[in-house]
Formats: structure tokens, sequence, C-alpha cells
């Protein structure tokens, strides 16, 4: 092999391995339930959509029999077996009948490991201008380490806010940031969802009244005009926010978004809202590229490694 030839390859190798961020996710999968996995259809584009990610909250897991989730997550790393997910899940939470659970979804061969895991305590959140009970939902806080980015620990909040609650709701994410960061001595923190932040929910004029909006120690990486809804609305409901530098820091540059997978998988609306009325939403925290991490092994490493074994093999 010429000399040329062996530097394309070391640049093929440096680029699977430096470019080796983590995708993180969160998705409302509406309803989710025994229903929807008996459309093979929809399980589908599930399966693919979540093979996109490195560490994902989903939300909206309607399922009683608690049997649907184990289902979908057996799809994904059948397709996925070289780089499978590892599951955590939320207890049924909700005021009525109409329970729903959250789940965090981390690939370990990316890299991620979880290091605690609880639902949190809605009554840290009383003062004398709130009362007990606050969420519909209580969020979920999580304490990720991982070995392939920039930053090596955070935490994630995840939360489906009530529609009906929405800005008490938000008002209360000042208190939730404020007893993570205490309670796992952190200062980088994001809370991640479906907020129901926008339109009808949460008016213009209450905005000013949502103590995180205003503040620029938190950032909003989804922005106000960002539609994160696949039907005919225009809501930019979904979000990420977070609080710490160094978690400000390491989310790549543009990479804050939304996967419209009907555009992926050409689907038209009706077969995208059978999946979900929400996109996912999306960013890469950057990768570490100092050489001291462990090397990750996301898809797009492992297609570059691939690549670079098959240009070996071809060109001798």
């Amino acid at each position: 092999m010429d000399s040329k030839l062996s530097i394309i390859l070391l640049a093929l190798v440096m680029f699977s391995y430096e470019g080796c961020g983590v995708r993180l996710g969160a998705f409302n999968i509406q309803v989710l339930g025994t229903t929807k996995m008996k459309k093979a259809d929809v399980v589908e584009i599930l399966v693919d959509t979540i093979g996109r990610y490195d560490l994902l909250l989903i939300q909206e897991i309607r399922d009683s029999t608690g049997t649907a989730i184990d289902d979908l997550l057996e799809e994904v790393n059948t397709k996925f077996s070289d780089n499978p997910f590892t599951l955590t899940i939320s207890p049924r939470l909700g005021r009525t009948n109409s329970k729903e659970q959250y789940a965090f979804l981390f690939r370990e061969k990316s890299g991620i490991t979880l290091l605690d895991y609880h639902v949190y305590n809605d009554t840290a959140v009383n003062t004398e201008a709130t009362d007990y009970d606050i969420f519909e939902r209580e969020p979920i806080v999580a304490l990720f380490q991982s070995t392939t980015t920039t930053i090596k620990k955070f935490a994630l909040i995840g939360i489906h806010v009530a529609p009906s609650d929405a800005v008490k709701e938000l008002q209360a994410l000042e208190v939730v940031f404020a007893q993570t960061k205490a309670r796992l001595n952190i200062d980088d923190v994001m809370v991640l969802g479906d907020l129901n932040a926008d339109c009808s929910y949460v008016a213009n004029k209450y905005w000013v009244d949502i103590p995180i909006k205003n503040d620029p120690d938190y950032t909003w990486w989804i922005g106000d005009d960002i539609d994160t809804t696949v039907g005919n609305t225009n809501c930019a409901y979904d979000r990420f926010i977070s609080t710490g530098d160094l978690l400000k820091a390491s989310v790549e540059d543009g990479s804050a978004s939304i996967f419209k997978y009907d555009d992926a998988f050409k689907l038209n609306q009706t077969m995208a809202l059978k999946v979900s009325d929400h996109y996912p939403i999306e960013m890469i925290l950057k990768g570490d590229t100092s050489g001291s991490s462990i090397p990750c092994m996301n898809n797009y490493c492992i297609f570059g490694l691939v690549l670079c074994t098959i240009l070996s093999i071809v060109l001798g």
C-alpha cells in the first residue's frame, strides 16, 4: 500500500474515532402501548428512529401490562445487536387512571453508564407560593457518565408536562433544577421532553412569569420557532433546557434540531401520525478527542471502522 493510501486510511480511522459524539434525543411516542406494538409498519419506523440515538428519553408509555416497551426494546436490540440498548423505566405516573411511564434507553458500548435514577419528589416544589403535587407526572432524574464525550458526567430530567397546567409546571422547573443540582452535587443538568411549551398551552403573555425562560443561566436549545409536531399545528412543544457551563460547551454547534422521520422514511402524513404526533428532538454531545477516552461504538464510528477495513482489503 503506498503512502497516500495509508494517509487516507489513517484519516478515516481518525474520523471514525474523533467523530464519536453522543446523539441525545427525546421522543414522545404517542400512546405507546400494546395496540401500537401490533402495527408492524409503525414498529419498523420506531425501531429505525430509535436506532439513531445513543441516549434517548421515551415519553407517553401507556401500558398497564408493562410489555410494550420491553417488546419494542427487543425489536430494537435485534436490529442493532452490535450496539444494543439498556433500559431503565419509571413507575406508572399520573393522578388519573390514564398513567404514563418514562424510559431512558442508552448504549453502554457508546460509553454511557447510568449512575443514579429516581422519580423527583414533588413535595420539594412546595413554597409559600405553590401547592404540593405540582406535576401531573413527576419528572424523572437520571445521572449519566460518558467516557466518549467532552463532558463526563451530567444529569437529565425527563418530563411530559400536562397541557392544562403547562405554565404552572414550567414555573416549578426552576426548583426542580435547583433540587437536582443539590442532591446530585452537579452543575450540568438538562430538562428534556414534551413540555407543551407553546401555542395555546403557554401563550406569549405567560413567558415573563416563567423564571427559567428569562434567566441567562438556562439555555433553550430548541427555539420558539421550531415546529416539533407532526400534524398541521406549528408549535414548539418539545424542548431541551440546560444549565451548567460544561454542558453548554459540550453541545455540538447547530446540532439541536428535530428528526423528521416522515421525510427520512418517505411517509405521508397519515402514516407519520400513526407513529406519533411529535417529532423526536435531538442534539449531539461533542466527542472527546483528547485520546484519553474509551473508544465508542456508535453507529457512525462502526460505519467508519467497517469502511476502513473494506478499503484496506481492497487496496491491499
